[in-house]
């Protein structure tokens, strides 16, 4: 019921990413808990998504999506389709990149 991905990027850049592609698709985001270089949030709309964040190595980060109860595959690609977009996405705030 829940699906998981590995990036070669640091866990805070992934936790930044995954907040944005979940505010991009329009959801909440509740629940907001970070401890070290681990982090944890809910995510909602009309369905309920437990995202969890945790740096495995020094460059490897894990990133695991549980679609309300039971898991939905093909929504929990949609969002890591959005990572991976965002990912290459440079942010900029007051003209300094903060990725």
């Amino acid at each position: 019921g829940e699906g998981q991905k590995y990036y070669e990027n640091d866990s805070i850049v992934l936790y930044r990413v995954t907040k944005r592609a979940c505010s991009d698709l329009g959801y909440q985001i509740t629940d907001d808990i970070q401890s070290g270089t681990s982090f944890s949030f809910t995510a909602s709309m009309n369905n309920s998504f437990k995202i969890k964040i945790a740096q495995v190595d020094p460059k490897i980060t894990k990133v695991s999506i549980r679609v309300n109860f039971m898991g939905d595959k093909p929504y929990a690609e949609l969002i890591y389709k959005k990572i991976d977009e965002g990912l290459s996405t440079i942010k900029f705030e007051n003209g300094v990149p903060v990725r």
